[in-house]
C-alpha cells in the first residue's frame, strides 16, 4: 500500500477500539498528536545532526515520508538552493567564527565587547530558507551555551514555529548542559527566566572567587 505512513498510523489508531475502550481519551490524544505530526512535515523543515548519522537520516526520511524533496547539504562554503522540503546537513560546518565589537552597556554607560557568531556561507544560505521547521539529532553536542555550535544553532532556530531537539542524554555531565538546549528551544528566558535564575535554580552553583 503506498498510502502515506502516517495515514496508516492515523488508521490503527481507529483499528484497536477494544485497546481504548476503557481508556477515551487516550485515542484522542493520539489523534491529535498524529495531526501535529504531519502538520509539521508539510513546511520546509531542517535537520542538523552528526555527520556519522546523515546517511541514515536520508534513509530513514524517504522511507516513511513519501514524495518530499530532500536536499543533502555539505561543505562549509556552498550555496544551498531554494525549493527542497527536507535539508539534512551537519552541525561541524555552520559556524566560522565570531565577529567582536564594542557597545555602550545600558546601566553602566561603559563600552564591552561583544561577540556574534560568524556563519559560514552555507549557514547563511540555510539562514535564508523560509524553513519552518528545525531538527536537532543529538543535540546534546550543543554543550556550552557560548560554544559556537550553540551560537549557530541558536541563530538558525531563531524564528522557527516548531523546534525538536532530539537526544537520549540531555545531560551527559551536568545540569548546566540543558542551559544551551533551552536556549535554542527558545524556552530559555520564558520558561526558566534566563541562564542565570536557570543555574542558581537547578546547577548549585558555588561560589569560587
Amino acid at each position: 500500500d503506498d498510502r502515506d505512513k502516517f495515514d496508516i498510523l492515523l488508521g490503527a489508531v481507529h483499528f484497536l477500539p477494544e485497546f481504548y475502550k476503557n481508556n477515551p481519551d487516550l485515542r484522542i490524544v493520539c489523534e491529535e498528536y498524529l495531526t501535529i505530526v504531519k502538520k509539521f512535515l508539510s513546511n520546509p523543515v531542517q535537520i542538523f545532526c552528526p555527520v556519522t548519522v546523515k546517511e541514515n537520516w536520508r534513509r530513514e526520511w524517504t522511507k516513511w515520508v513519501r514524495g518530499k524533496i530532500v536536499a543533502m547539504v555539505s561543505g562549509r562554503n556552498n550555496h544551498v538552493p531554494q525549493g527542497a522540503e527536507v535539508y539534512l546537513c551537519y552541525y561541524e560546518i555552520l559556524a566560522d567564527g565570531y565577529t567582536t565589537e564594542l557597545v555602550a552597556d545600558k546601566r553602566s554607560g561603559m563600552m564591552k565587547e561583544v561577540k556574534t557568531i560568524k556563519l559560514t556561507e552555507t549557514g547563511k544560505s540555510l539562514l535564508a530558507i523560509n524553513a519552518k521547521s528545525i531538527i536537532l539529532d543529538e543535540s546534546h553536542r550543543c554543550k556550552s551555551i557560548t560554544a559556537q555550535r550553540t551560537q549557530a544553532m541558536m541563530a538558525l532556530a531563531e524564528g522557527k514555529k516548531y523546534r525538536w531537539l532530539l537526544t537520549a542524554t540531555p545531560f551527559k555531565n551536568r545540569p548546566v548542559e540543558g542551559e544551551s538546549q533551552l536556549a535554542i528551544m527558545g524556552q530559555l528566558g520564558p520558561v526558566f527566566g534566563g541562564g542565570w535564575t536557570y543555574k542558581q535554580r537547578h546547577c548549585d552553583p558555588q561560589h569560587n572567587g
